[in-house]
């Protein structure tokens, strides 16, 4: 039986910047923005705000589950340094998943799941079990020419390229993150670390 108790998801390294507070199966509150600037100013206050609004105390919070990237390396840094430090204050394990898991779910074998690199770049990984890698988006059509779908968070422009297929997740990434966190809370491993796709990335 999985653990109950409150959760956070935080997501700071993707496009939409996400928070969500989760009792069980039970989403309490959360707050998504395609803000890219200004994250490290809102992201306590947004929590201060979830809180109140869900009656909750952060003293009640058992786990944090936090994007760790590929993504926004500073925006991956914002996030797991606030998970680390808050989860350290309070006691609790700050639980890291990959960009690349809050995508897989949705997504058939075959699919390109692929999250924003920026400067017309991407993260990209082949379904199930390709290794992920840094490509820039003039030569995806020749690297991938038989992917017929794309997963993430903006996959429409990448699927154009590829006359693919773009698949959205079904769930927003604050909440997609407390329920993987909550799953992963028996294992919880070690402390979370942000994660870097350069140019020099291996090969898929």
């Amino acid at each position: 039986m999985l653990p109950e108790g409150l959760v956070l998801g935080l997501d700071a390294a993707g496009p939409l910047y996400s928070l969500a507070l989760a009792d069980g199966e039970k989403v309490l509150a959360s707050k998504h923005s395609e803000a890219r600037h200004g994250r490290a100013e809102i992201l306590f206050p947004d929590l201060r705000e979830l809180l109140r609004s869900s009656r909750c105390e952060v003293t009640d919070l058992v786990a944090i589950g936090v994007n760790t990237g590929p993504g926004d390396f500073t925006g991956a840094r914002l996030g797991v340094a606030a998970a680390r430090g808050l989860a350290m204050s309070l006691g609790i394990p700050a639980i890291g998943i990959g960009a690349f898991d809050l995508l897989t779910p949705d997504a058939p074998p075959g699919s390109l799941a692929v999250v924003t690199g920026g400067r017309q770049f991407v993260h990209a990984r082949l379904l199930p079990d390709g290794l992920p890698a840094r490509q820039a988006l003039d030569g995806l059509s020749q690297r991938f020419p038989e992917v017929r779908a794309v997963v993430g968070q903006e996959p429409d422009a990448v699927a154009a390229l590829l006359g693919a297929r773009a698949i959205r997740p079904q769930e927003m990434p604050g909440p997609a993150l407390a329920r993987i966190a909550r799953a992963r809370l028996p294992h919880a491993g070690g402390r979370p670390t942000p994660s870097y796709l350069g140019p020099a990335a291996s090969p898929i």
